[in-house]
């Protein structure tokens, strides 16, 4: 009887350690799939990763800011000369030849020039 008691506590003991170990992998392979914290260094370098491109994002925007305003510029001084050339009776040909521009475009900005005229205004807006 103390045989079979001894062995009875012995099987239950290679059981337990058993299911113990299988516990300790499964729960070391949890633990090993998760992402490690960000440490303090990390976060460091991911803040002045941020404000790096902050500051190129910004540096970008007023580059492009200062490209269009410059295109606003030209595109008002051009159309402040072609709006007197375009005024005189010279065919759009000619004009196209003096400004470079193609006689397509000379004939709609002629076009749009006397579209924004008073006398086109109320037929404008309906």
């Amino acid at each position: 009887m103390e045989t079979l008691v001894s062995a009875a506590v012995l099987i239950g003991m290679i059981w337990a350690m058993w299911r113990g170990l299988k516990w300790m992998l499964c729960s070391g392979r949890t633990y090993a799939s998760r992402p490690e914290p960000l440490t303090p260094a990390d976060l460091r370098a991911l803040e002045e990763s941020a404000a790096r491109l902050m500051a190129d994002m910004r540096a970008t925007a007023d580059e492009c800011v200062a490209r269009i305003e410059r295109a606003c510029a030209e595109a008002v001084e051009r159309s402040t000369n072609l709006s007197e050339l375009i005024e005189g009776s010279d065919p759009s040909r000619e004009i196209a030849r003096r400004t470079g521009l193609m006689t397509g475009e000379v004939d709609l900005i002629r076009s749009l020039h006397a579209y924004g005229r008073p006398e086109h205004a109320g037929s404008a807006q309906t």
